[in-house]
């Protein structure tokens, strides 16, 4: 055996285990590419092999009207070209590019190890040359699919859902691999990488022939975030997304080295809603959504990792009009979860519907992008002292953005001209009820007027010092959106500071103050 090509999905470990390779003796190529945190351990001319053939591939068959597209992935919205990865339709010179690809390395560095997810596209071409085998990683597709967000791509903030699907284009082309060469391929679990990767190195080394002593420090598993089978995210997977759930179920079926604990299928208790809680008791999560169904089960599974018997979850589909999204609440009604359906009646009355369903203690509205941390339940002790209100805290942007925000105290000196606190905090119910609850008539900022009616009342608000939940950025901002909804926003800040004396006058003051300044510059 001259060479060995890993390959899997993006964000699934295939860096963790070149890099085994690497330290076993296996030469990983002359110039490696890296990452902004790490290296990747990429040879810069195999990754540009699969880069070429990609380009090719998706001049000549994508539909134009495609709009969500990932080409460097080769995923558009989940259109494949019919003959990728097909190799008695692969034109001639690629096959000739493979050999000497293969035959240079061979000559160059004896034994050699070449990684690059867009190789999973490919495995029927590579197999092809003689003298090479395969390390095939995969990852559950929860922890694969939600790392490809974080990483930030635009595509995969605004739709996760073409994550999802390279998953299954990539997943799939590994499976079909290890059943028809079970001799020349190895397949490994990231998630065995990371938890246990001595007895990964003893699989490994053999097979690979590497040097028979063990390198320290082998894996850093902080490096891979991994979930469980017996997790929320799973479980919601398996009602939501039953052919990725199978799919990984086969792969843990013929891997040499299938995932820690898999096959631990259990059922997690759903929160009860539509006023199973006593009143004046626990806390009720209401999760509005229209047409954002990729990210909901993340927000619910946030949710419901932390499930506790005072604590119900009403989730709302508030006119949504996307099929997916369709999809992913029909799974959950299915499953016994309360969705409460709307007609599109917008975000401060889907928030005020679910609450009236429910007589709990405290409030909390989650947007559906975004995830609630264990840090946020913790905070529920602070009620039961009976000298606070609202409690808010910091909250970790992912996405788009990667930063902590530490938000002010709720004062109206800290929210005007602007809002600096996001809607994600736990409110006395019986203060959201007296001040009426959300603002019906705002088209949006619902959530700073609410804080500023907060502010002018006085009531007790706490800001914690942890972070309590993650925040989803996407690619998307007001600084976006056409004139027309740029002269609605500012209709809206001037209704939200024309409701009290105290906040306008501090906003014209603020105003006039801007406008003296403008005239210096000028």
């Amino acid at each position: 055996m001259s060479g060995v090509i890993v390959a899997g999905m993006h964000r699934s470990g295939t860096s963790l285990i070149t890099s085994m390779l690497a330290s076993g003796g296996r030469h990983p190529g002359d110039e490696l590419l890296s990452g902004p945190r790490d290296e990747y351990f990429e040879d810069a001319d195999f990754v540009q092999l699969h880069r070429a053939w990609l380009a090719d591939a998706f001049a000549s068959t994508m539909p134009r009207s495609m709009l969500d597209t990932h080409l460097d992935w080769g995923i558009a919205d989940g259109f494949v070209p019919h003959w990728l990865g097909r190799s008695p339709d692969h034109p001639s010179h690629w096959f000739d590019m493979a050999r000497m690809y293969a035959a240079k390395r061979a000559a160059r560095h004896g034994a050699w190890v070449a990684k690059d997810p867009r190789a999973s596209l490919f495995l029927d071409l590579w197999v092809q040359i003689p003298d090479v085998r395969f390390v095939l990683v995969y990852r559950s597709p929860w922890d694969a699919v939600d790392s490809a967000v974080r990483v930030g791509a635009d595509v995969f903030c605004r739709r996760p859902r073409l994550a999802r699907r390279a998953w299954l284009e990539y997943n799939l082309r590994l499976l079909r691999l290890a059943a028809e060469h079970p001799d020349r391929v190895l397949l490994v679990a990231a998630e065995a990488v990371a938890a246990t990767p001595e007895q990964v190195w003893s699989t490994l080394a053999p097979w690979a022939q590497l040097s028979e002593t063990v390198p320290s420090n082998l894996v850093d598993p902080n490096r891979l975030v991994t979930r469980i089978d017996a997790s929320a995210i799973a479980a919601l997977y398996r009602e939501i997304y039953p052919t990725h759930s199978a799919l990984v179920a086969a792969l843990d079926s013929v891997a040499q080295v299938p995932r820690p604990g898999h096959g631990a299928r259990c059922s997690l208790p759903i929160p009860p809603g539509g006023g199973t809680v006593a009143p004046e008791a626990g806390i009720q999560v209401i999760i509005p959504c229209r047409d954002d169904g990729d990210f909901l089960a993340e927000a619910v599974a946030s949710v419901e990792d932390r499930a506790q018997p005072d604590l119900e979850l009403t989730i709302v589909d508030d006119g949504s009009t996307d099929s997916e999204t369709l999809r992913v609440f029909d799974a959950l009604r299915r499953s016994g979860r309360q969705v409460l359906r709307l007609p599109g009646v917008g975000l401060p009355a889907a928030r005020n519907a679910a609450a009236a369903t429910s007589r709990t203690a405290v409030v909390l509205p989650l947007d559906a992008d975004n995830r609630v941390l264990p840090a946020m339940f913790e905070q529920l002790c602070l009620f039961a002292e009976r000298d606070v209100d609202i409690v808010h805290g910091s909250w970790r942007r992912i996405g788009a953005d990667s930063a902590v925000v530490v938000p002010p105290e709720m004062r109206v000196e800290h929210l005007v001209p602007h809002n600096q606190i996001d809607a994600c905090a736990l409110i006395r119910r019986r203060l959201l009820d007296d001040l009426g609850g959300w603002d019906e008539h705002l088209p949006f900022w619902e959530d700073w007027d609410l804080w500023l009616r907060v502010a002018v009342r006085g009531a007790r608000t706490r800001r914690v010092d942890d972070v309590l939940y993650e925040y989803m950025v996407r690619p998307l901002s007001l600084s976006s959106l056409p004139s027309e909804q740029r002269t609605l926003a500012a209709v809206t800040v001037e209704r939200i500071m024309s409701k009290d004396a105290r906040i306008l006058g501090r906003f014209d003051a603020l105003r006039s103050a801007e406008q003296r300044v403008d005239d210096v510059s000028a």
